[in-house]
């Protein structure tokens, strides 16, 4: 899928789901709950009028932690870091 495979927001959501200890998601069920997630997001965007933060959606996923970090050319990039 396009969302997974494009953002790394939610290919990091994707891994979390299909490989954590408890209750692991399969592929099809990870992806389906990254879908929801995305229309949850998007009537949030639409009804409330706020911008989208990769960060703000991240840090509710328990073992990672998200480290934003600004490049020279303005763009985010992600360093996941697995807590144990």
């Amino acid at each position: 899928m396009i969302l997974v495979a494009k953002d790394k927001a939610f290919k990091a959501l994707h891994h979390y789901y299909t490989t954590r200890s408890d209750n692991p998601l399969k592929k099809m069920q990870s992806l389906i709950a990254l879908c929801n997630k995305l229309i949850r997001i998007l009537f949030s965007i639409g009804k409330k009028k706020f911008v989208f933060q990769e960060e703000k959606m991240l840090k509710d996923t328990p073992p990672y932690s998200c480290i934003y970090s600004r490049t020279n050319s303005s763009l985010f990039t992600i360093k996941l870091t697995f807590n144990k």
